[in-house]
Parts: C-alpha cells; sequence; structure tokens
C-alpha cells in the first residue's frame, strides 16, 4: 500500500514539474486560420489542463520553406515581460481569459505579410498554424448599376465587401467628372454639406450618400476598392421639377376680401425645383404689398408644392401672375378681383358683435326659465 502511494505521489510531482502539455489543434497538418486586412485574428492554442502554467511559450512564424525569423513572441519562466518582434510591437498580445494554460495569439490590424505559418511551442510540445489573410471584394464587383432620383430627393449609392470582417485597403469614390469625393468634413465645392460616408462607422461599409440631388449631379459614380479591378459603376439620372399644366393660362376670379389659392406643383411632389419663383403682376414687391396675405406652401409640405395662397384680396391685386420652376417652366394665372366685399366694416362688426352678445343673452335667460319652471 506503501508502495502505490508512493508511485501516485512521484507522479504528481512529475507532472507539476512536466509543465504545459500542448492539445493537439489538427490531426493533418497544421491548423488552417483566415483574417482579413485591418482586422484582428485568434491564433488558437492552450495546454490540455488550462490551469497548468507552461515554464516557457515562444511563438515562432516561418516564411516559405519553413525558414524560421526571429521569435514573435517570447516569455519564460521568471520573465516579466515578453520579448516581442519590432515590427510587430503594438500589434500582438496575448488572450487573457484568467486561464494560465490558454496560450492563443492576438494579431491586430492584420497586413499581408502576416500570412504565413506559426508555431506555438512549449518544453513539452509544439503545434503549427497556418494563417491566410483576406482582401475586401466587393459584393457586386464589375457592375453597372442604373438608378433614377428626382431633384432634391437624397440617392444611397451601395458599396460594401462582400466579408463583413474585411477592411477596404484603399478606397476612391469618383464623380462623374473623375474627381475624388471626400469624407462630408473634408468635401467642398458643389458636394459639400451633401456627402456622407459610412465607412467612418463600419470598416466593410463604404456607401455614399449624395443628398439635396440636383440635375448637375447626373452622371457615372464610381466606388473602387484595392485597384481599378475591384469596383462598381452607378449611372445617376436626375430628373427635375416638370409642372403640371405647364404652360397654361389658368383664369380666376374672386370677390375683395376674400382668399384664393393658385394651383402650382411638381408632377412629382418630392422633386424640389433648382430654381423656383412667384412673379407677380408688373414684377411687384412682394415683400411689402403681400406682407401677411401670402402663404407658400413648398417649405411646410411637400417640396414639389409651389402653390401661393392670397388673402384679404384687394382690386391693386388684380394681374397676371407667373408660377415659374426653372428656365422654360412656367404656369401663369390672370386673377381678377370684382363683386361685393367680404371685409365688413368697423361698424358693422361692432353691431355684428353687439347683435352676438344679445343674442346669447336671450338664450341664456331662456335656458333659466326653462330650469325653473321644471
Amino acid at each position: 500500500m506503501r508502495n502505490i502511494y508512493m508511485v501516485w505521489l512521484l507522479l504528481c510531482l512529475c507532472g507539476f514539474t512536466l509543465g504545459c502539455q500542448l492539445e493537439d489543434i489538427s490531426s493533418f497538418g497544421p491548423l488552417k486560420v483566415t483574417g482579413y486586412y485591418g482586422g484582428s485574428v485568434v491564433l488558437p492554442c492552450n495546454c490540455k489542463d488550462l490551469q497548468s502554467k507552461p515554464r516557457n511559450l515562444t511563438w515562432l512564424r516561418t516564411v516559405r520553406y519553413f525558414n524560421e525569423v526571429p521569435p514573435l513572441y517570447k516569455i519564460n519562466e521568471g520573465d516579466k515581460e515578453p520579448e516581442i518582434q519590432k515590427d510587430c510591437e503594438g500589434r500582438v498580445a496575448r488572450v487573457d481569459d484568467g486561464s494560465p494554460g490558454n496560450l492563443a495569439l492576438v494579431i491586430y490590424n492584420l497586413r499581408h505579410e502576416d500570412a504565413m505559418t506559426y508555431r506555438c511551442q512549449t518544453e513539452r510540445g509544439m503545434e503549427y498554424l497556418e494563417l491566410t489573410v483576406k482582401d475586401c471584394n466587393l459584393a457586386s464587383s464589375g457592375e453597372r448599376l442604373e438608378i433614377s432620383k428626382v431633384s432634391g430627393e437624397s440617392v444611397l449609392l451601395p458599396c460594401w465587401c462582400a466579408e463583413k470582417k474585411a477592411k477596404p485597403q484603399t478606397l476612391r469614390w469618383k464623380d462623374p467628372n473623375g474627381r475624388l469625393i471626400r469624407s462630408e468634413s473634408q468635401q467642398s465645392g458643389r458636394f459639400a454639406h451633401r456627402v456622407e460616408m459610412f465607412n467612418d462607422n463600419t470598416i466593410w461599409n463604404v456607401s455614399l450618400l449624395l443628398s439635396d440631388l440636383t440635375v448637375d449631379d447626373e452622371g457615372e459614380y464610381t466606388c473602387e476598392i484595392n485597384g481599378k479591378d475591384n469596383k462598381v459603376v452607378y449611372s445617376l439620372t436626375v430628373t427635375d421639377c416638370t409642372l403640371s399644366g405647364q404652360d397654361e393660362v389658368v383664369e380666376v376670379e374672386a370677390q375683395p376680401g376674400s382668399s384664393i389659392l393658385l394651383p402650382c406643383a411638381c408632377t412629382t411632389l418630392e422633386a424640389k425645383p433648382q430654381n423656383f419663383r412667384w412673379t407677380p403682376p408688373n414684377n411687384r414687391e412682394i415683400h411689402w404689398h403681400y406682407r401677411g396675405r401670402a402663404e407658400l406652401f413648398h417649405q411646410t409640405a411637400a417640396p414639389g408644392n409651389l402653390s401661393l395662397l392670397l388673402s384679404k384680396l384687394t382690386p391693386e391685386d388684380e394681374g397676371v401672375y407667373r408660377c415659374e420652376a426653372g428656365e422654360g417652366k412656367s404656369k401663369v394665372f390672370v386673377l381678377t378681383v370684382r363683386g361685393p366685399s367680404f371685409l365688413l366694416s368697423d361698424n358693422c362688426r361692432k353691431n355684428d358683435d353687439s347683435w352676438s352678445q344679445f343674442t346669447y343673452c336671450i338664450f341664456a335667460l331662456f335656458c333659466i326659465c326653462q330650469f325653473t319652471f321644471l
């Protein structure tokens, strides 16, 4: 019995002194691991007993023909800090999950030159891993897509990597003139304050959003990733406002003191005309003659609703009103103001108020009498 106990004790002591025995991670050659350019990847390696701690840990890299380069990561028993190869400083770290037997290594900000064979080595074994670093491949690479919009709308031009973990090495958006489109903070010229790029929030989504479109924005837009062979082209068509009833001459009549609506709208209410104005009779200055009496709807309703509401009409408002939505696009209204006035004089208003008060008193007295006789 004593001999059995001694053997058991000896085996336990040997277990503690032998250190970490690596777990087999692949039975058929190196374990294949895939990472994406600009991203991070975990190279797995661990002791069979996750609570055991190796006396020595070395991560090595090999290039073609298994020629080894200096250790990527190395730490020996008693070392306070690991030894890390200079070209990987700040990009390599151990996975810290609280288990001393977890020897996995993380590589951040992957580069193409990181693609090679890696060896995890302790005092009791070694394991090989083969890392592949992939680039961003556009989901619609090589396609030419057509998009139609109306002026004033926004358009999203999709462009993203097929793999959501991938990060483009280079990115270029080009406008119809071949000029680079930059992010909103850097953009100037006609796209200023109208551009939004999504790559600030997601590395794989490099789509472009253009707002407040004009007919000048028409043309081909190109998204290029990692060179000219990996691109998608969008042919954008922008339709300007076409007036409903364009070139018509409409005669309208109203009475003094009344209101009248002069209807004018784009055939597509979402369309926003680049140039829009109402021309009153004799090009009269609107800001003083119509102050407090004119209301437009294109800012409060749909941008394509260009109608004009005139209130408290007077004979002086008669004449030709022209709704113009760009060169050669107009609708004409001929307004006639005649008939009895809708406006009451001050005396009439006072008499009307007195009559209303008298009527209210008679009605109240009638109600009181009815309640008393019940």
